[in-house]
């Protein structure tokens, strides 16, 4: 027998919507009478006008770091060509500058792991942002749930269905109606965050090794970088990342 719809709809993301049903829908025992409503979860995330805010601040940061990237990329090409030119005009073997050539490989690394955490921290912003979504897409799934509807599944997991079935348009001009103020979080800050909890971690793993026990509080920092100042310089390594890459390069010594 299929239950109300308030306790067959459980989910967890709003990116999954009602990704739950996909799997109970195979097992549901449901009644002749029961009132089926199908949902395009793709047409909802990408026209719902929440769900296109939320997708147009992620695009705003992901160009933005793409201008970023071209910039960088556009340097360590120069740098390259430098360096192979400074290997020609000196008629040595290449084995001489070793050192900077494998300067410059982990150099390259770090920018590509560099690059791939941004974009990394942008899709998790975006998850945040999108998770904000819940109570109205829950609230919108219960109203409709009031109207009649026993079971709504979502039409990727159905090989057939009746268009007059789909619910996805109220669902959608529903959902726009509602008033709500979502906030896309800065990558950056989360980034920040992040490498604040790592530092605390390691330092409470050292203490704690020493037989002291600390606990440490971490406060929020504002980012004070604007998107169009990133945009409009080239971005050089920071005395932080040249002692990272440092890090790197004695870290791949010690394995060799």
């Amino acid at each position: 027998m299929c239950k109300g719809i308030s306790t067959i709809i459980k989910y967890s993301g709003v990116a999954a919507l009602v990704l739950a049903l996909a799997g109970m829908s195979m097992n549901l025992c449901c009644k002749k009478n029961d009132k089926i409503g199908v949902l395009d979860n793709d047409k909802i995330l990408t026209t719902a006008a929440p769900f296109q805010a939320i997708l147009g601040e992620e695009n705003k940061y992901l160009n933005a770091l793409s201008v970023r990237q071209a910039e960088d990329e556009k340097m360590l090409q120069a740098e390259l060509l430098a360096l192979q030119q400074k290997i020609k005009l000196s008629g040595k073997p290449e084995s001489v500058f070793q050192k900077e050539v494998n300067e410059f490989r982990q150099k390259v690394i770090f920018y590509n792991q560099k690059y791939q955490i941004q974009r990394n921290l942008i899709a998790q912003a975006s998850q945040i942002a999108r998770q904000q979504l819940d109570p109205f897409v829950r609230e919108v799934l219960n109203e409709l749930g009031k109207e009649g509807y026993t079971i709504i599944v979502p039409k990727q997991n159905l090989t057939y269905y009746m268009s007059s079935a789909d619910v996805t348009a109220q669902f959608i001009q529903r959902l726009d109606s509602k008033k709500m103020t979502i906030s896309f979080p800065d990558p950056a800050q989360l980034n920040v965050a992040q490498t604040a909890q790592a530092q605390v971690n390691e330092s409470d793993k050292k203490q704690n090794d020493n037989g002291t026990k600390v606990s440490s509080e971490i406060s929020d920092t504002k980012s004070t970088a604007k998107t169009d100042d990133v945009q409009s310089k080239t971005i050089q390594p920071t005395e932080t990342e040249k002692k990272e890459i440092k890090t790197v390069q004695s870290n791949n010594e010690v394995k060799k």
